[in-house]
């Protein structure tokens, strides 16, 4: 795990004051990758946090253009951008808010055919989010070794269904099976 130089430990000093994270814990952080497919609604939230909170490197996967209808859930977008490939005006915000980030763009969505490509862009397969992903990526995810798990953000944290199940939802998070 590479250091904090003192610009950093200024900058994240306030996490780093959280019980059970300090600057061990800012570390990790630093030297994580993180895959994150489709960057509009939630998958943007979520890459602007992680910039935000001093992650290592960014991958971001997301075809197609800006549209209108973008405008009210991708918030990093802006209405000069309509009919642009969307993935700029992301990376330019993220590079904004937080430089010492290494951001990675891939201008195309996550599909069988390209998961295995766009998770070892991740190096370290540590973690994979994706709001949404299809159910033949999700396979391919699993024999790579990636654990799959869902949860819903709109509701409580995790809690098991009916059947001891986890929900299904919108949010869903992969990461490395032990």
């Amino acid at each position: 795990m590479s250091d904090l130089s003192p610009e950093e430990r200024a900058i994240y000093e306030w996490q780093m004051w959280l019980p059970g994270f300090g600057e061990a814990g800012q570390r990790k952080l630093k030297g994580a990758s993180v895959l994150i497919s489709r960057v509009g609604g939630l998958g943007g939230i979520v890459a602007y946090q992680l910039a935000a909170a001093g992650v290592g490197r960014l991958v971001l996967a997301m075809g197609g253009r800006v549209k209108p209808s973008d405008l009210h859930r991708h918030l990093q977008q802006s209405h000069h951008r309509i009919g642009e490939p969307r993935l700029p005006g992301v990376v330019q915000r993220l590079r904004e808010l937080n430089p010492r980030v290494e951001v990675v763009a891939v201008p195309e969505n996550v599909f069988e055919g390209n998961a295995a490509r766009l998770v070892g862009l991740a190096d370290h397969h540590e973690t994979v989010l994706t709001p949404r992903v299809r159910q033949a990526a999700r396979r391919r995810a699993f024999r790579m070794g990636i654990a799959w798990r869902r949860r819903d953000l709109r509701r409580q944290p995790m809690n098991a269904g009916p059947r001891g199940h986890a929900r299904a939802g919108r949010g869903c998070r992969l990461s490395r099976r032990s």
